[in-house]
């Protein structure tokens, strides 16, 4: 549905600088978003994906503005390719200040023609993928005594659409997984907190519209225009702006929080 865009001069180069960040489903999407955002924001970034064409692209962005990125193809439901990940970005950055949890996958499907394939797929990258990357993060977090992680939840962790049964329940257990982890977090100063967007211009909404024919795709973008009070879909560069004040500075007495990016999606609730 179109490039990710970005505020002209909006970002102060200066704000992230000394500062390492891990980004999860960074070769697209909301997470290639933050990873853009934060980078010129100037911290260090190291973008993880399966998705080698997509990190490829990245990096060429990143070298053309000279920025601070590397990347490492990784799926994060892999444990021990998540930990290489992670293990690399100690090596070519040092131990991450910052950890920005957005690979994630989506499923709109009748729930009884859901196989179990399907069904573990989604678990392992939604669910375990965040809680490994956590639980990496955390590890060097602990250890610098302070620390940011932020995980890409939804707001169909709390507001119900038809379809989309498993792909809920695992934002409502990365929400849920992210609080709890605050109270752990807290007494060594790390924050932990969640982003619930709403309907975002990303390739995973593409893929959901893909199916569809003209007239379908129209009336559903017309029905979310319709559902928030703002009256358009979201950019993914949006998301990232909130994903960069989570891990800076200026969100400082903000732990164990779900900030909704959404239009006023769930203040509405109409679709």
């Amino acid at each position: 549905m179109g490039a990710i865009k970005f505020r002209a001069n909006s970002y102060n180069p200066e704000e992230l600088n000394g500062k390492v960040a891990v980004v999860t489903g960074a070769a697209a999407g909301i997470g290639k978003a933050t990873l853009m955002v934060l980078a010129q924001s100037g911290a260090a970034v190291i973008g993880l994906d399966q998705d080698t064409n997509g990190l490829t692209q990245v990096l060429g962005w990143s070298k053309s503005k000279s920025l601070k990125v590397e990347t490492f193809q990784c799926d994060v439901s892999n444990q021990q390719k998540l930990r290489d990940a992670f293990k690399f970005a100690d090596s070519t950055f040092g131990a991450c200040d910052i950890l920005v949890a957005a690979a994630g996958i989506g499923l709109y499907k009748d729930f009884l023609g859901i196989s179990e394939e399907e069904i573990d797929r989604v678990l392992d990258v939604n669910i375990k993928g965040v809680l490994f990357s956590m639980q990496e993060a955390f590890q060097r977090m602990r250890e610098k005594e302070s620390g940011s992680i932020i995980a890409i939840s939804s707001v169909q962790s709390n507001l119900s659409l038809e379809g989309c049964v498993v792909y809920a329940a695992t934002k409502a257990a990365v929400t849920t997984a992210a609080r709890t982890l605050a109270l752990e977090a807290g007494r060594h100063g790390v924050r932990v907190n969640t982003i619930s967007p709403g309907t975002i211009n990303t390739p995973m909404l593409d893929r959901d519209l893909s199916g569809m024919n003209l007239k379908a795709r129209e009336e559903f973008v017309e029905r979310v225009n319709q559902a928030n009070l703002i009256g358009r879909i979201g950019d993914a560069s949006e998301v990232a702006d909130a994903a960069l004040f989570l891990a800076s500075s200026r969100s400082s007495y903000i732990t164990a929080s779900d900030l909704k990016v959404d239009g006023g999606f769930t203040a509405l609730k109409n679709f």
